[in-house]
């Protein structure tokens, strides 16, 4: 997420998040590259979209919070907004430091030796999820789980 939006709420402001209406009425900004955006201040928090949600209808990706705030504001969250249960699924809650490390962060990751375990580890749990008995993966053919199997081995080859 290279550009994104976004605009401080406080508590009295939560609910424009809910709705397309209430987002209509937030100050949104838009900043590029992500490592701009203004943090929260005071009792606020920041929420972020990866693409503009005044022309979309979502719910913010992130939820930015003062460090010591992170507590009060999930206990909140998830009373106020009970309707979106588990906003953890919808959105992440992450404090300024949280956030900073994540956006810091190398995006390639880095197995090392356990490339090729990882990836029969991730092909066994392809095959796995298919449900099928043992017997009738004798009779599968690579092609079944081909675009699984292609990504699998190219990721593993490439780190």
């Amino acid at each position: 997420m290279s550009t994104c939006y976004s605009s401080q709420v406080a508590r009295r402001d939560f609910g424009e998040l809910l709705s397309e209406e209430g987002v209509s009425r937030l100050s949104i900004e838009k900043s590029d590259p992500i490592d701009l955006i203004n943090f929260p201040t005071g009792n606020t928090l920041l929420a972020v979209w990866s693409s503009n949600p005044k022309s979309t209808i979502l719910l913010p990706n992130l939820l930015i919070c003062q460090d010591e705030t992170k507590n009060d504001w999930a206990a909140w969250i998830t009373t106020f907004a009970a309707k979106i249960r588990p906003f953890s699924a919808h959105m992440r809650l992450l404090t300024n430091s949280e956030f900073q490390r994540v956006i810091k962060r190398p995006t390639t990751l880095e197995i090392g030796p356990l490339a090729w375990q990882t990836a029969g580890l991730i092909l066994g749990e392809v095959l796995g999820a298919s449900s099928l008995p043992d017997k009738a993966l004798d009779n599968l053919s690579a092609t079944a789980f081909s675009s699984t199997l292609s990504f699998v081995m190219f990721r593993a080859a490439t780190i």
